[in-house]
C-alpha cells in the first residue's frame, strides 16, 4: 500500500488543503497544535471512518466552517497494482455521515455510505480498524513504554496489541458460560418432581370421576320426568295467561278513558274562564290605543336630538384635541432648539477620531515589525545559549575523564589528544560568546522599543475610546433632533386640520335641559305602548280559544260512548282470577324442582370437569419431568464440551505465544543488525518479552546500553510488532509507517544516528513519516512537509519543502 495523495476540506484547522505524498523518509514538522497529527488521522478517518477519529464527529468538521459547508477527505492510494480512492463527507448542518470508494479512476463507485466503506476497506487490506492503527503508527511513549514497564504488565500489553488476549476473553466466556450451565443443571434438577408420587394422585382422581359420572345418570332421569309434568301444565297455564292480558287490557282502558274525561272537563272550564279575561282585556286596549299616536311623535324628536348631540360631542373632541397638540408642539420646538445648541459642542470630533485611527495603524506596524525582531534576537539567544551550554558539558566530560579515559563517541583512550581537545573546546566556548553577549544586547534593546511602542499603542487605544463614546452621543443628539423635527412637522399638520374641522362645526348647538325632559316624556310613554302591544298580541289568542271549547266539548261527549261500550266488554269476559294463580304457582313449583334438579346435574358435571383438568394436569407434570430429565442430560453433555473447549483454548494461548515470541525476536534481530550495520547481530526475547543484546558473545540487558541504542532497539521491536500483527491478521502490505515525536527526548547526536538508521529501513517501507515540532530534524530529511498555523483565522497550510 502506498500512499499518493490527501485533500482536506473543512477538516479540524484545514480549510482546503492538497497533500502530494512522495517516497521514501518524509518530515512532518510544525509547531505543537499546528494539525501534524491531524493529516495521519485523516488518512485514519478516510479509511475507517469515525472508529478513527481522537473525539466525536461533531469535532472533526473545521469551526470556521459555515453550518452548511461539508466536511471532506480524500485519499488516494496504490495497492497490488490497481489505484484507489476513497472518500469521507460529513455532509449539511447536521453533519451526516458518507462514503464512497473508488477503483482505477471510474466514475462508478465500488462501495457507498459509511458501513458499505468500511466493510470494503476492511476486506480489501484484510484487517480492522485496531489492526491497522497498530500496524502503522508509533509514539514515542509507545517505544520506550515497554521497556521500562513491570515484567507482568509489560507481557500483559504485548499480548493485547498481538490481539492474544482475546483469547483470553474467550476463556474467560467459556468459564462463566460453564458456571451458568451448572447453575442451570443444579436448578432443573432441584425441581424435578417424583413420579410415582404423581401416578398414584392420577389413579385417585380417575376412581373420583368414575362415582360422579354414575350419580349425573341417575339425576338425568329424574329431571326428564319433572319436564314432562311441567310441559303438561303450560297449555292450561298459557290460555289462562291469554284471557288474564284481555282483562288486564279492558281494566286499563276503561281507567284511562275516565281519566281522559275528567281532564277533558277540567280543560273545558278553564278554557272558559280565560276568554272572559280576554274579553275584559280588549276593554282596556279600546282605552290605551290613542297614547301610541304621542309615542310616535316624541320617539322621532328624540332621535332628532341624539344625532344633534352626537355632532355637539365630536365638536368638542375636537377642541380639546386641538389644544393638547398646540402644548406638545411648544414642547417639542424647546427641546429642538436646545439639541441643536448642544450639537455645536462636538463639531471637530470626527476629524480627532480619525486622526487617532491612523496614529494607531502606524503603531502597530512598528509593533508587529518589533516583535518579530525580538523573536529574531531570542532565537539567536536560544541558539548560542545552548551551544554554549553543550561545549561546557563536553569539556566537563572530557576533564572528568582525563588521559586515560576513553573517548564517549568513539572508544578510544585519549591520551594526548585530551588536551587539544580541550584547547579546541575553549576555543568555541570564546567563539560561543563572543557572539552571545552582543546578541543579548541587541535582544534587551529591540525589547525595550517593543515595549515603548505598545504603551504609546495603549495610550493612543484609550484616546480613540474616549473619541467613540463622544462620536455615540454626537449620533444621538443628531438622531434626536432629526425625531424632533419630524414630530413638529407632523403635529403642525394636525394642527390645520383639525381647526378646519372645528370651523365647519361652529354653528353646531344643543339644549341639554330640552334633551332630558324628551327622555323622560319617551320613558313613561315607552311603557304604555308595551302594554298595548302585550294586550294585541293577547286578544289574538280569543277565536283559537272559542275553537277550542268547542272541540274539547265535542271529545267529552265521544270519550264517554266509548266507554260505555268497554265496560259491557268487560262483563261479558269470563275470568276467574283464583284459579289463574292456583295454576300458575302449580306451574312455578315444578319450576324450581327443575331449576334444582338441573343445579345437581350441573354441579357434578362441573366436578367430573374439574377432575378431568386436574389429570390432565398431572399428565402433562408428567410430561414435564420427562422433558426436563432430557434437558439435563443434553445440558450436562453441553457441560462436558464446555470444559474440554476450556482446556484446548489454554493449550492453544501456550502453543500460539510459544510461536510468536521466537518471530518478534528474529524480526527484531534483523532489523536491528541492518539499523547497526552488524555491530549487534542478535537480540533476546525473554518469557516476560524483555530485550537483551548480543554484544560480543554476550547477552546483556537493554539498560546496559546507551540511550539511543536503547531507543534504537524499542523501535526495531515495535516495527518487527506491526509486521507480525500485519501477517497475523491476514493483511497486504503496508509499506509505510508513521513514527509521532519520537525525538522529544534525543541529542543532536542520537537523532543523526536514528536518521542513519531509517535510511537502511528504507528497505522495508517505501514510505517513513516522522512527526516532530523539533525544527532541526528538517536539516536531516530531503523531503519535508511543513504545517504552519495562521493565528488569526486559526488555519493551518501544508507546504512541501
Amino acid at each position: 500500500m502506498f500512499l499518493r495523495s490527501l485533500k482536506l476540506r473543512n477538516y479540524r484547522k484545514f480549510r482546503d488543503e492538497p497533500i502530494e505524498f512522495p517516497e521514501g523518509i518524509i518530515g512532518i514538522i510544525g509547531p505543537n497544535g499546528a494539525g501534524k497529527s491531524s493529516i495521519l488521522e485523516a488518512i485514519g478517518w478516510a479509511l475507517y471512518g469515525n472508529q478513527l477519529t481522537r473525539s466525536d464527529k461533531s469535532e472533526v468538521k473545521s469551526q470556521n466552517a459555515a453550518l452548511e459547508e461539508d466536511c471532506e477527505v480524500e485519499l488516494i492510494f496504490d495497492l497490488g497494482g490497481h489505484s484507489y480512492k476513497v472518500l469521507r463527507q460529513l455532509k449539511g448542518r447536521n453533519s451526516i455521515s458518507n462514503a464512497l470508494a473508488f477503483i482505477d479512476g471510474n466514475i462508478e463507485p465500488v462501495a457507498e455510505r459509511d458501513s458499505g466503506v468500511n466493510q470494503y476497506i476492511e476486506l480489501l487490506l484484510g484487517m480492522d480498524y485496531v489492526t491497522f492503527l497498530r500496524t502503522i503508527y508509533a509514539k514515542q511513549k509507545d517505544l520506550a513504554a515497554l521497556s521500562s514497564l513491570a515484567p507482568e504488565a509489560r507481557k500483559k500489553v504485548i499480548r493485547r496489541m498481538l490481539n492474544i488476549d482475546r483469547i483470553d476473553s474467550a476463556v474467560t466466556q467459556i468459564r462463566v458460560d460453564t458456571r451458568d450451565k451448572q447453575r442451570f443443571v443444579e436448578g432443573i434438577q432441584s425441581s424435578l418432581e417424583n413420579i410415582e408420587e404423581l401416578e398414584v394422585d392420577k389413579k385417585e382422581l380417575e376412581g373420583q370421576q368414575s362415582s360422579i359420572n354414575k350419580n349425573i345418570g341417575v339425576f338425568t332421569t329424574e329431571l326428564n320426568i319433572i319436564k314432562d309434568e311441567r310441559q303438561k301444565l303450560r297449555k292450561e297455564k298459557e290460555d289462562q295467561e291469554a284471557k288474564y292480558k284481555t282483562y288486564n287490557q279492558f281494566s286499563s282502558d276503561v281507567s284511562r278513558l275516565s281519566t281522559q274525561i275528567t281532564s277533558l272537563k277540567r280543560k273545558l272550564s278553564d278554557s272558559e274562564k280565560d276568554l272572559e279575561e280576554l274579553k275584559k282585556n280588549k276593554e282596556t286596549l279600546d282605552k290605551l290605543e290613542p297614547k301610541e299616536k304621542e309615542y310616535l311623535k316624541v320617539k322621532e324628536d328624540k332621535s332628532a336630538q341624539e344625532t344633534l348631540r352626537l355632532k355637539f360631542q365630536e365638536k368638542l373632541a375636537f377642541e380639546k384635541n386641538w389644544k393638547e397638540m398646540k402644548e406638545e408642539i411648544d414642547g417639542r420646538e424647546k427641546e429642538l432648539k436646545a439639541a441643536i445648541e448642544q450639537l455645536k459642542l462636538f463639531s471637530s470630533i470626527q476629524k480627532d477620531s480619525d486622526s487617532t485611527e491612523k496614529a494607531l495603524r502606524d503603531k502597530e506596524v512598528s509593533r508587529r515589525k518589533l516583535e518579530k525582531e525580538v523573536k529574531d534576537a531570542e532565537g539567536k539567544v536560544s541558539v548560542y545559549s545552548s551551544q554554549l551550554e553543550e561545549l561546557i558539558h563536553k569539556k566537563k566530560s572530557i576533564s572528568q575523564l582525563g588521559g586515560s579515559g576513553k573517548c564517549p563517541t568513539c572508544f578510544r583512550e585519549l591520551g594526548e589528544d585530551g588536551k587539544d581537545i580541550l584547547l579546541h573546546l575553549d576555543n568555541e566556548i570564546s567563539k560561543v560568546k563572543e557572539k552571545l553577549i552582543p546578541s543579548h544586547e541587541n535582544r534587551d534593546k529591540v525589547s525595550e522599543q517593543l515595549e515603548d511602542v505598545m504603551a504609546e499603542q495603549e495610550k493612543l487605544v484609550e484616546q480613540k475610546n474616549k473619541l467613540n463614546e463622544k462620536l455615540k452621543k454626537k449620533s444621538k443628539i443628531e438622531q434626536s433632533i432629526e425625531e424632533q423635527d419630524n414630530e413638529v412637522k407632523k403635529l403642525s399638520f394636525k394642527i390645520t386640520r383639525t381647526e378646519e374641522k372645528i370651523s365647519g362645526m361652529k354653528d353646531i348647538k344643543f339644549d341639554r335641559g330640552f334633551y332630558a325632559e324628551l327622555l323622560r316624556k319617551f320613558d313613561t310613554l315607552s311603557e304604555t305602548r308595551d302594554s298595548i302591544l302585550e294586550l294585541r298580541k293577547e286578544i289574538q289568542r280569543i277565536p283559537k280559544i272559542v275553537e277550542a271549547i268547542d272541540s274539547t266539548r265535542k271529545e267529552i261527549n265521544d270519550l264517554e260512548n266509548t266507554l260505555e261500550n268497554k265496560e259491557e266488554d268487560l262483563k261479558k269476559l269470563e275470568f276467574n282470577e283464583k284459579r289463574f294463580e292456583k295454576i300458575k304457582a302449580n306451574y312455578e313449583e315444578l319450576s324450581d324442582k327443575l331449576l334444582t334438579g338441573q343445579n345437581k346435574l350441573d354441579e357434578a358435571k362441573g366436578k367430573t370437569e374439574v377432575l378431568k383438568q386436574r389429570i390432565s394436569n398431572i399428565k402433562e407434570r408428567m410430561a414435564r419431568r420427562k422433558e426436563n430429565q432430557k434437558r439435563i442430560e443434553a445440558a450436562s453433555l453441553e457441560l462436558q464440551y464446555l470444559q474440554r473447549l476450556e482446556l484446548l483454548l489454554d493449550k492453544f494461548r501456550l502453543e500460539l505465544t510459544g510461536r510468536i515470541r521466537p518471530l518478534l525476536e528474529a524480526r527484531t534481530s534483523f532489523l536491528f543488525s541492518e539499523i547497526t550495520d552488524g555491530r549487534y547481530p542478535s537480540v533476546e526475547l525473554d518469557e516476560d518479552y524483555e530485550l537483551s543484546i548480543l554484544d560480543g558473545d554476550k547477552y546483556f540487558k537493554l539498560k546496559r546500553f546507551s540511550g539511543g541504542e536503547e531507543d534504537l532497539a524499542n523501535l526495531c521491536l515495535r516495527i518487527a510488532m506491526s509486521q507480525v500483527i500485519a501477517e497475523r491478521s491476514g493483511g497486504v502490505e503496508i509499506n509505510f509507517i508513521a513514527l509521532d515525536e519520537i525525538f522529544g527526548s534525543q541529542d543532536e547526536d542520537r537523532r543523526q544516528n536514528i536518521m542513519n538508521s531509517f535510511n537502511k529501513l528504507s528497505s522495508q517501507f517505501r514510505q517513513i513519516f516522522l512527526i516532530s515540532h523539533i525544527e532541526e530534524i528538517r536539516e536531516m530529511l530531503n523531503r519535508v512537509l511543513r504545517v504552519e498555523e495562521n493565528g488569526t483565522r486559526k488555519e493551518s497550510k501544508v507546504s512541501l519543502v
